[in-house]
């Protein structure tokens, strides 16, 4: 991470200073380092870069301040195994983290903003970014603008973001192709929004509807396994049953949406995962395929549909 004009000036309150035993180790790491050229070792060392020094070479020297952020962000993720070694303790990390995310200021600066992005993303922090395109599309400000929607198409959880997203763009040359990347972000996000879904249904391209059918599939799937795995002899079996069939219920119903697109990907995604009472809706859409009319002849008549 690259230094900031905020970075540059912040300091942490600090009382510790390096000892004489101290200043004698790191001057013979910083000599092994530059002898043995194979060696590991680094200036980086958690002998020298540690929970209780890291406040001092902060304020010490502030060139370093951005790697230092960046190993903090390392150190707070979750991903911990034998293999991956985080630098510093995972508490000491996102109290560290949290402590420069409340003193980023929330302004109109892109700097700023982009530091907010990625320490609050670290520590869990919910980023409004449907709210601040909002405020950046009235102000005209397209440069702050770009910053949150950019981050937000990438990180947000948000649908309403995605269905804003989504209806803003206009039609033009390559608008399909930019629509067909909402959609998939949105899908990677696990947040693709009901006007999103309903408005590929009524009017967007084969291509768009195949992309949402295509999630959709991989959705209903998942939710069908959460049923199976359930714990029946669990005293809320029923009652957890019943909700995920609820699930199961809302998720068919935006399905049947699309049960009028002859799209052969559609139509067979779609036999896939419909139920036996609403698989004859396929019908007219799947007659334009031999294939497909035959193979949902065969489940219709064999009645072995969900």
């Amino acid at each position: 991470m690259t230094n900031t004009v905020f970075i540059e000036s912040f300091k942490f309150k600090n009382s510790w200073n390096p000892s004489t035993k101290f200043l004698v180790s790191a001057t013979e790491l910083m000599l092994r380092s530059f002898v043995d050229f194979s060696s590991e070792e680094s200036f980086t060392s958690k002998d020298l870069l540690n929970e209780e020094s890291m406040y001092y070479f902060w304020n010490k020297f502030p060139p370093s301040r951005g790697g230092i952020i960046t190993t903090l962000i390392t150190s707070a993720e979750d991903r911990r195994s034998w293999w991956h070694k985080p630098h510093f303790n995972q508490k000491f990390a996102v109290d560290t983290l949290n402590f420069i995310y409340d003193a980023v200021p929330d302004d109109d600066n892109c700097d700023n903003a982009k530091l907010r992005m990625s320490v609050g993303r670290a520590v869990g922090k919910e980023l409004d970014h449907l709210s601040k395109i909002h405020r950046y599309r009235l102000l005209n400000d397209d440069e702050m603008y770009n910053v949150w929607y950019h981050d937000g198409i990438h990180h947000s959880k948000d649908p309403k973001f995605f269905d804003f997203a989504f209806s803003s763009i206009k039609r033009a040359p390559g608008s399909t192709k930019i629509k067909i990347d909402i959609i998939e972000y949105a899908a990677q996000n696990d947040a693709l929004g009901d006007v999103t879904i309903t408005t590929v249904a009524k009017r967007g391209t084969k291509t768009q509807k195949r992309a949402v059918v295509s999630h959709l599939h991989e959705m209903m799937h998942s939710l069908k396994r959460v049923i199976r795995r359930l714990d029946s002899n669990s005293p809320s079996y029923k009652e957890d049953c019943a909700a995920a069939q609820k699930d199961i219920d809302d998720m068919e119903a935006r399905l049947m949406m699309f049960v009028d697109c002859d799209d052969a990907n559609v139509v067979e995604n779609l036999m896939g995962v419909l139920s036996k009472d609403n698989l004859p809706w396929l019908m007219p859409a799947a007659s334009k395929n031999h294939y497909l009319s035959s193979r949902l002849q065969r489940i219709i008549e064999r009645g072995d549909a969900y």
